[in-house]
């Protein structure tokens, strides 16, 4: 039973998205088209104004590799309780190195900074949607996961080797009992005083009426069954690790044994390397988050075989050569994979492989597998717009960029800082972004599905391993909405209370609105065509109530900017025959291409849809709120929306999505809020 009701609370995420158009406009070929390459050379002279506050780090004093994260531009508050607490800081943005400032408190920069690259990449991200261009920031070394709320299988990896075959014993788990297991402080596994290994062959005395396992042993003895030793996340209150034995079908009293296949085996190998090094990168980046406590010690030298598997894709190798080189190249990968045990879910062929029983799935695709056409552009003869301006570094060439970003500077230096920035403050917690939320990231598809994902989608009742046909869609390109009143900041009062601030709060410098920058865009051999669409760009077609959103905490309504061109000007070379000479005269044109502000989404080279959808999210003043994260009533915890949206209609174990993200021009959700007891 579900254990949360729907509210009558709207609200509205702070993010959406511009759909993809049938097909990415790549239809350039560099060669050809710098035969023919435009004649325009010269600048944009451009202002910035900030209409919230705005934060770009300084990272000069940013020292992980050392546990140093900020120098002091926040006090230390008091504890409160005896808690303490501790946030990073970090100043706003400029050319001061703070690398030997570390520990100091520091005043505030008095000449701010808006980097160049910063302004480059709003302007890209902006130019690819309404230019119909590729998806070039995508990034495809990232595995795709999801956390499973239904048990899996256990069961036992195994390679035989006579046949070159990879196989799947299924396993039936019996409990041990933790006390009579000891992790010591260097990570090993002591049982009884004995030392044991994670996978290692062990041999129990079952009671069967309650799974539990009532002896252990290294050697056979008397009704003493065959059984391999796991041991599970760490969990104080935990009162179990596991034995895995050998599942026998009642037919044939056999070993129950699925022979997986030689084409799906090294993607489904690789998944679950990835799906360990995730473990492994929590457990070394957490602090006080154990998870497998002898995962170093069992998997310290393991690394991704991404590489490997795309060989074996792109058929640069057999599945024989495949394994092969598994073995000798990847020895410490090959030695766990081989008597690894999993916990497996199986959906059509493909197999998902986890070290915990609830864990978490590691889909077979990647986004470039997603996105079609609009994957990053590679070949410099099938260039979309924007690589065509913008340059690209691809795997079959390098096209260079034709516009480049200087750093934006305020006018005038002021002796008062205080009229750039606001005072130092802490603010709200920032999520990092989830691509496992699918029912916001990608389209329900079928409709009658009950839960879709990167790789499958299912129906309790009438597909609950995989709907046929299911062919996942992405929402598209994502941006975030502006604010009509943001307060991004932790209120004061709460600073110092445990409460309220963590060490997943940061403190930061940031820029009051209202403030001016100027910054220049300079071109080369652009056409005049391209020169309109960038003008566009920057000012959003001449519209004074759109805007481009930049740097951190968009989410919480910062970064709102608004960019006007004072000047275009085209460079004309002249040659001074009395002198013999040529000539720089830079010729102020901007009344030439003022009809800029008449383009539309066919000039551009977009479809409707989607210029409706950039200038809706490009709204300064949205016509809803209030816009905020996802959260069930008075609980502030992010997660816990999403849990209640997968059990209004579903199950911990079978659940369903509730609510998608809403199309964009009516984007209200609505929140959840726990059940009362009685």
């Amino acid at each position: 039973m579900t254990n949360y009701l729907k509210s009558e609370k709207k609200f509205v995420n702070p993010y959406h998205f511009i759909p993809l158009d049938e097909h990415c406009n790549k239809g350039f070929d560099y060669l050809e088209q710098r035969k023919e390459k435009g004649n325009l050379t010269g600048w944009l002279e451009c202002r910035l104004k900030t209409l919230s506050p705005v934060f770009i780090p300084n990272t000069s004093n940013v020292h992980e590799e050392k546990g140093e994260k900020h120098s002091d531009v926040f006090p230390k508050p008091a504890p409160k309780d005896g808690k303490k607490i501790t946030v990073n800081s970090y100043d706003f943005f400029s050319y001061t190195d703070l690398s030997k400032l570390k520990g100091k408190e520091l005043e505030a920069p008095k000449q701010p900074v808006i980097p160049g690259s910063e302004i480059r990449g709003v302007i890209r991200s902006a130019f690819e949607a309404v230019t119909n261009s590729c998806l070039s920031t995508i990034d495809d070394e990232q595995p795709l996961y999801k956390r499973v709320q239904s048990p899996a299988r256990p069961g036992r990896l195994v390679y035989d080797r006579a046949k070159n075959q990879w196989c799947l014993y299924s396993c039936v788990r019996y409990r041990l009992p933790k006390k009579y297991v000891k992790i010591s402080s260097n990570n090993e596994i002591f049982i009884n005083g004995e030392k044991y290994t994670e996978g290692e062959e062990v041999h129990v005395l079952i009671n069967y009426k309650n799974f539990k396992v009532v002896k252990i042993a290294k050697k056979p003895g008397n009704r003493f069954k065959q059984g391999f030793l796991h041991i599970g996340e760490y969990n104080e209150n935990k009162n179990y690790e596991s034995v895995f034995l050998y599942r026998k079908d009642k037919r044939t009293n056999r070993d129950e044994v699925i022979n997986l296949s030689d084409y799906l085996v090294p993607k489904m190998l690789n998944n679950l390397i990835e799906n360990v090094l995730l473990y492994k990168d929590k457990a070394n980046k957490t602090e006080g988050h154990h998870q497998y406590r002898h995962i170093d010690k069992s998997f310290g030298e393991i690394k991704s075989i991404s590489s490997l598997v795309n060989r074996f894709e792109e058929h640069d190798i057999t599945f024989a050569e495949f394994s092969r080189i598994l073995q000798k190249e990847y020895k410490s990968v090959f030695k766990y994979l081989d008597g690894a045990l999993v916990n497996s879910v199986r959906y059509g062929n493909s197999h998902y492989l986890s070290p915990a029983m609830i864990g978490r799935e590691v889909f077979y695709h990647k986004l470039t597998g997603l996105v079609g056409t609009y994957k990053p552009c590679q070949a410099i003869d099938k260039l979309c717009p924007a690589c065509v301006l913008f340059g690209i570094a691809g795997r079959d060439g390098a096209v260079a960029s034709r516009v480049r970003f200087t750093d934006a500077h305020v006018g005038e230096t002021l002796e008062n800082q205080a009229a750039y920035y606001d005072e130092v403050r802490i603010l709200k917690e920032l999520a990092s972004p989830k691509l496992s939320a699918t029912e916001f990231y990608l389209e329900k598809n079928p409709d009658y599905a009950d839960l879709w994902n990167y790789d499958y989608a299912v129906n309790w009742r009438s597909h609950r391993y995989g709907i046929p046909g299911f062919k996942p869609k992405i929402k598209g390109r994502k941006f975030y909405w502006h604010h009509k009143n943001p307060n991004p900041y932790v209120d004061k009062e709460k600073e110092s209370d445990p409460d309220f601030v963590s060490d997943r709060n940061v403190a930061i410098r940031a820029l009051k609105k209202e403030n001016t920058f100027k910054f220049k865009v300079y071109f080369n051999n652009i056409t005049a065509s391209e020169l309109k669409k960038l003008l566009w760009i920057l000012e959003i077609g001449g519209k004074k109530e759109h805007g481009h959103k930049i740097g951190m905490g968009k989410p919480l309504g910062m970064g709102s900017v608004k960019i006007s061109v004072d000047q275009v000007c085209i460079r004309e070379l002249a040659l001074d025959q009395k002198n013999s000479t040529i000539k720089y005269n830079p010729q102020d044109s901007l009344e030439q291409y003022k009809d800029f502000v008449s383009m539309n989404h066919g000039d551009l080279g977009c479809s409707e849809l989607v210029w409706n959808n950039f200038l809706t999210i490009t709204k300064l003043e949205p016509s809803f709120e209030p816009i905020e994260y996802p959260t069930i009533e008075d609980k502030p915890e992010n997660y816990l929306w999403f849990v209640a949206n997968k059990q209004i209609s579903g199950t911990g174990t079978k659940p369903v999505i509730e609510q998608m993200l809403p199309p964009i021009d009516s984007p209200w959700l609505k929140k959840y809020k726990e059940k009362k007891a009685g």
